[in-house]
């Protein structure tokens, strides 16, 4: 595909998972690209939805309502930045699921349509916006647990049943590459006082 713009921090981790050889190395180095940028999608959604929020309080006194309103979009915003949602955040903004959904493992597609109850072969651009957004955070979830199985002891790494099978690692890793081209490309896009400086 076409060369990414401008080098970044972003592009050398993605240079060196392509030039990894072991796939868990490869897949760490992508998973490193997904956390490096996550914040600024977190970061982006929460201003847009406070400004949302204090646009509409210009026309009316506020209320307690709308106090806790405001609470909850921080509040979301913290969670967004936990490890367990980085993926989830990053992936939402920046990637496009449907194209790039029929290049993750055959088992995971299957898991993944099972458990939404859709098929894969139905999947467009006018499937419904909330079916999208819960693949999304269904491959953010597997990446979270393959990446914890990875890094932590095998001895003391309990499975939660969402990882990515060591079999199916080299397909996962061809999505990842794909998908972080996309994020990085994002970043680039970003007005310069969102994005990362680079």
């Amino acid at each position: 595909f076409a060369l990414l713009p401008v080098f970044s921090d972003g592009m050398d981790l993605y240079r060196k998972a392509l030039n990894s050889t072991d796939q868990e190395i490869c897949f760490l180095y992508f998973y490193k690209i997904i956390e490096y940028y996550s914040p600024i999608a977190a970061r982006i959604t929460a201003y847009e939805s406070l400004a949302r929020k204090l646009e509409s309080l210009k026309y009316k006194n506020p209320t307690n309502k709308d106090l806790s309103d405001i609470v909850s979009i921080t509040d979301k915003f913290r969670v967004s930045l936990s490890d367990k949602e980085l993926a989830q955040s990053i992936l939402a903004s920046s990637i496009d699921i449907v194209e790039l959904f029929p290049k993750l493992p055959e088992e995971i597609k299957k898991r993944i349509s099972k458990a939404l109850h859709f098929n894969q072969s139905d999947l467009s651009y006018s499937t419904k916006t909330e079916i999208l957004q819960s693949i999304i955070n269904y491959v953010g979830n597997i990446l979270y647990s393959t990446r914890n199985s990875i890094v932590h002891a095998k001895s003391n790494y309990k499975s939660d049943s969402n990882e990515c099978k060591p079999s199916d690692l080299f397909t996962l890793n061809e999505f990842l590459k794909d998908a972080c081209y996309s994020i990085i490309s994002w970043n680039c896009k970003l007005s310069d006082h969102l994005k990362i400086a680079e």
